[in-house]
């Protein structure tokens, strides 16, 4: 079995899901190549990737683990450090 384990996906829902970035700047490949739950999925699929811990990219723009029932983990930040 094979497992990604620090993919990041990122909401393309800005409405729902607003940017928010930690230190109050976007990381560029955040911004320039969002991947969403659905499209990280497919990609796991194009790869052969069976499962994955998804992680919570710091714009805290997260689209969730959305739809993919036991092919993965989330880590997300639940409160702002500072």
């Amino acid at each position: 079995m094979t497992i990604d384990i620090h993919p990041h996906v990122i909401a393309q829902d800005e409405r729902r899901y607003p940017r928010a970035p930690l230190g109050g700047r976007q990381s560029d490949w955040s911004r320039e190549r969002p991947v969403s739950a659905e499209q990280m999925f497919a990609a796991m699929d194009e790869a052969g990737i069976e499962r994955s811990v998804l992680v919570q990219a710091s714009t805290g723009a997260y689209d969730g683990a959305g739809g993919e029932a036991g092919r993965s983990a989330v880590v997300c930040r639940l409160g702002v450090c500072g």
